[in-house]
């Protein structure tokens, strides 16, 4: 049985990655693990409305890297938005709360 491996591939300006459901009691670092052929940022969002709870700064990078920062959401249960801005492309693999 072969090993594959699931990501999200060639995301492009304005893209929009979502996941539902979870508890953001106490959060305060959004991370994610991606490959991105250009500098971007991904904005993180608990609605396709309103504004960020986060803004990660991305490198260029060919190997699978991670990249972080703080986080400010409300108590509760949200989904989450990842919105992507830049030129060129972007591979995600797998977000961490913390």
């Amino acid at each position: 049985d072969e090993h594959r491996e699931a990501f999200i591939t060639n995301l492009k300006d304005g893209a929009v990655a979502g996941f539902k459901y979870f508890d953001l009691r106490g959060l305060k670092r959004i991370g994610v693990t991606v490959k991105a052929d250009r500098a971007c940022t991904l904005s993180v969002r608990t609605g396709m409305e309103g504004g960020d709870i986060a803004t990660i700064s991305i490198e260029p990078c060919d190997d699978w890297r991670e990249y972080a920062a703080g986080a400010d959401a409300a108590d509760g249960t949200a989904a989450l938005y990842f919105v992507y801005h830049g030129e060129g492309t972007l591979a995600f693999r797998s977000f961490t709360l913390n």
